[in-house]
């Protein structure tokens, strides 16, 4: 299976046109989980690549970010109108990332720039790369984002009043009010030799204290696992091709084979599903969608998939998060599996009224009657149309090993590991 989610086939120069609006719908946090996997897929992504997310991009953000916020740290201790209003100190983080971001943009390697295709940034680094910040223990309080530059006004004024009493006696370090951030990241801050605010590379002090972070951070994950055993993964296309590397397979045996196989479910459910779609509004890419499912079908048989056992998989998910409320969830992975267990054509898949009921139940189950396509025809409706005539494949998730690859490339070049 490919990385991608979503891809599409044969169209035309007209169909092209059409196809910002297309990805725009299918991009919707929604449609990306059509059928509600994203808890046991999130649970499996954090095991493996905790502090990353989907919409991540490179690896310098988790230092572009923190060196902003310590440049609106030394600006707001010198202007009382900026330190009392969190309103400005807000601007000035999105105004300097605007800045970063109009740089980026023109250097040779700008892949992964936020805000590349639109002159003004949409979603900012900082809302992006926060909760990875705090994982990595590069922030280190607990206050949350909303609450930052409040509380950063507030802290600075403790500061100034402690810097004040203790001027003229010896400093009293146990009454200093605590930093926000890593003091490791402060020091890479202010060694002008070090930090480079307008370069996707990483020098290698910061290359350094990534891999000091996720390596204290994030101990037993295969990210850091790849970071520390320093694999080559340049080469590697899918996540699951990893388990050739003994080192990793030693460890990660069982998960990569459980995600492996549950990505290929997540796959076929939701390409049965765009089928049903397809054959209830009548429309010719049915035919499509019923290539793509045929496809599917053919490779799980050949897999092994078919002697993957669900109960198996949702017990080992549950050791990795024993709080995990996937109950529905296993049922109609269960359900599902046993739909195609007994299947012995893909055809027959499809045309079974069982499991027709099995996917209707789930998407009006999690949807619905508003949003639920196969129990609604105006969202139905709504759906073809975007479709623009374009036939969509889809794939099951890659538990963030795109994103995560890229951050680990960035990595591995700051630290000279080819």
């Amino acid at each position: 299976m490919g990385l991608s989610f979503l891809t599409w086939v044969d169209f035309d120069s007209d169909q092209k046109k059409k196809m910002a609006e297309v990805i725009r719908l299918f991009s919707e946090q929604g449609v990306r989980d059509e059928l509600g996997f994203g808890t046991v897929r999130d649970i499996i992504a954090d095991k493996l690549f905790p502090g990353t997310s989907t919409i991540q991009t490179r690896a310098k953000y988790f230092l572009f970010v923190p060196y902003i916020f310590l440049k609106l740290q030394d600006e707001s201790s010198k202007s009382e109108k900026l330190r009392n209003s969190p309103e400005r100190m807000r601007s000035f983080v999105e105004d300097e990332e605007q800045k970063l971001r109009n740089h980026l943009v023109t250097l040779e390697d700008n892949s992964g720039t936020f805000g590349k295709r639109n002159e003004k940034i949409e979603r900012y680094p900082n809302e992006v790369y926060w909760a990875g910040l705090k994982r990595w223990g590069i922030f280190k309080d607990e206050i949350g984002r909303s609450s930052y530059y409040e509380e950063l006004g507030k802290r600075l004024e403790l500061f100034k009043h402690w810097e004040k009493k203790n001027k003229d006696d010896e400093n009293d370090y146990t009454q200093q009010p605590n930093g926000f951030w890593n003091m490791e990241v402060d020091k890479l801050y202010n060694d002008k030799k070090v930090r480079e605010l307008y370069s996707f590379e990483l020098h290698p002090n910061e290359a350094k204290f990534l891999r000091d972070q996720i390596n204290e951070c994030c101990n037993g994950s295969l990210l850091n696992s790849i970071l520390t055993n320093e694999i080559h993964i340049a080469e590697v296309e899918g996540l699951w091709d990893l388990k050739l590397r003994k080192v990793i397979n030693d460890q990660f045996k069982d998960i990569l084979y459980h995600s492996k196989n549950f990505s290929l479910l997540v796959c076929g459910a939701v390409r049965v599903y765009f089928y049903y779609c397809a054959a209830k509004l009548e429309i010719p890419l049915v035919k499509d969608y019923e290539e793509f499912f045929e496809e599917w079908f053919v490779e799980a048989k050949k897999s092994e998939f078919s002697d993957w056992k669900v109960e198996e998989f949702y017990n080992y998910l549950r050791s990795l998060d024993d709080k995990a409320n996937v109950r529905m969830t296993q049922v109609f992975s269960a359900d599902f599996k046993k739909e195609f267990d007994k299947a012995t054509s893909f055809k027959e898949m499809l045309d079974s009224n069982s499991l027709l009921s099995l996917i209707r139940k789930r998407e009006l189950d999690l949807k619905k009657i508003k949003r639920a396509r196969l129990s609604n025809e105006e969202p139905l409706k709504r759906w073809g149309n975007a479709l623009n005539g374009v036939a969509f494949k889809a794939y099951g998730p890659d538990f963030r090993w795109g994103q995560s690859k890229r951050i680990i490339l960035d990595i591995f070049a700051g630290a000279g590991v080819e």
